[in-house]
């Protein structure tokens, strides 16, 4: 028997489309245009730093239509990254700034320095190569400005994508994810750098050491002699903590010289990542019970980024071992992939870990454990350890590195416990697992906190506000 189409289910012929496409188009209101600039895409979007990304671009999705240009080539990108960013974005853009070393004078060093090149000039460089911007990245946006129309641009972090020349463009409203502040990160790796070598063993360790710290000072005094230039630039500065908004503040000069303006700046905080389907239907992430009856301890990273490695590596070292002492049924579940060699060299070989891989779903590795820990000592930022284990209802033990940030929010003793020395973290971790009770108050504690300051809606509020044109246009300093 032959069937025939219904004509009714058939799709409209191609001038019938096109006649009602114009239709609704002369209905529905142009959304503004926004251009997004990263270093990479957010995807796998529920991994370490492109958690942050994801939720910026989600959330300015849902009021501009987005460009996206992405300082990588395409074809270093995990599979599946691109097709995620044109789910979101109205276009997506690739092109690799060019690297210090591709200027003068360290592109005439070239072909003497060979593979070291690009560090050397990285880190000897003088400041004003923070201030050049590529000329095919700037020709790129000027090109795209003048056919879109921009009226906003929102960079995450500086010293890469600020190379763009994004903040030339005209009638456009500048914001800046700071992010990790570039003088912190800094100073954190010399504190590390100094611990390192009171403990080293041999002089020439020490030296190595000396020799690392003082290219590192070197580089902190060029990155603070740019950054106030390079931040006034911007409209709008969101940074991840108070404690990271004053330190912005103190870099900004009060007042500004030659009639400029400073930006204004705002908190937005790290926040425990969500779903798009959890986003539309239920924004917030549901505390888990307790489990009074587990001995085990989860540590949730990334284990490619080096101070998740390094940190987890002095933990199962210096820490572990002085808790199995006390408690051998104590369990350490170690989430999360990218596992270098050596760490998982380190995980193979210590006795009571039980290493997850990557976790697609977070509360599957928060649900038999009794808390978490975030043993972190370098890096900028806050710690997302911490904010995801307080959703999720889970208290956390972390170091005074890790705490950072989040002074406002969560309390010592009250919602998480604070370690200041490798003997700390393990009495910490030992004081739970022997109080089950406290443990669990501890947990819903800091979820009533999580819920009430590191929520989603917060989150796309706070990004709303900042996106708002209410501030005047800066004063463009020029190289």
């Amino acid at each position: 028997m032959t069937t025939h189409p219904n004509p009714s289910s058939q799709s409209p012929a191609p001038e019938l489309r096109a006649d009602r496409d114009r239709a609704d188009a002369a209905t529905t209101p142009a959304r503004p245009r926004a251009l997004f600039v990263t270093l990479s895409p957010p995807f796998p979007p529920n991994i370490g730093g492109s958690q942050r990304t994801d939720l910026i671009l989600r959330a300015l999705a849902e009021r501009f239509d987005i460009d996206a240009l992405i300082l990588d080539r395409p074809e270093s990108l995990k599979p599946g990254a691109d097709a995620y960013l044109r789910s979101i974005c109205k276009e997506v853009h690739y092109r690799l700034p060019r690297t210090w070393d591709r200027f003068r004078p360290w592109s005439i060093l070239r072909p003497f320095l060979g593979k070291y090149a690009r560090s050397i000039a990285y880190r000897l460089g003088s400041p004003i190569n923070y201030l050049r911007t590529d000329p095919d990245l700037l020709a790129l946006v000027t090109r795209l400005h003048t056919q879109r129309r921009y009226t906003l641009s929102l960079s995450r972090y500086l010293l890469n994508t600020h190379r763009a020349g994004v903040t030339t463009l005209p009638n456009v409203r500048h914001l800046l994810d700071a992010d990790d502040v570039d003088t912190t990160v800094l100073e954190s790796q010399l504190h590390d750098i100094a611990r390192a070598s009171a403990t080293a063993r041999s002089p020439l360790s020490r030296l190595k050491l000396l020799a690392r710290s003082a290219l590192l000072r070197r580089h902190l005094r060029h990155v603070r002699a740019a950054l106030p230039a390079l931040y006034r630039q911007y409209h709008h500065i969101t940074v991840c903590s108070h404690a990271d908004e004053s330190v912005v503040r103190a870099l900004l000069p009060h007042p500004p010289p030659n009639n400029e303006t400073n930006p204004s700046l705002s908190v937005l905080p790290n926040i425990a990542w969500i779903s798009r389907d959890q986003a539309r239907t239920n924004p917030t992430i549901q505390p888990l019970p307790s489990t009074p009856n587990s001995s085990s301890i989860l540590v949730v990273g990334s284990w490619s980024y080096a101070p998740n490695t390094n940190g987890l590596t002095r933990f199962l070292t210096s820490v572990w071992p002085l808790i199995l002492a006390q408690r051998p049924d104590a369990r350490l579940l170690v989430a999360g992939g990218n596992v270098p060699p050596s760490l998982h060299h380190l995980l193979k070989h210590t006795p009571a870990v039980q290493p997850l891989g990557f976790v697609n779903a977070m509360p599957d590795a928060y649900r038999p454990a009794a808390f978490a820990i975030a043993p972190v000592y370098t890096g900028g930022g806050t710690k997302l350890k911490v904010a995801e284990a307080a959703a999720h209802a889970r208290a956390c033990v972390c170091t005074d590195h890790s705490y950072r940030g989040y002074e406002r929010i969560f309390s010592p003793d009250q919602h998480l416990l604070v370690a200041h020395d490798d003997q700390a973290m393990a009495q910490h971790c030992l004081t739970l697992l022997n109080d089950p009770a406290r443990c669990a108050q501890m947990g819903r504690a800091a979820a009533h906190q999580a819920a009430q300051h590191l929520s989603w809606p917060a989150f796309r509020s706070i990004l709303d506000h900042a996106s708002s044109p209410t501030s005047p246009a800066p004063t463009h300093t020029t190289s």
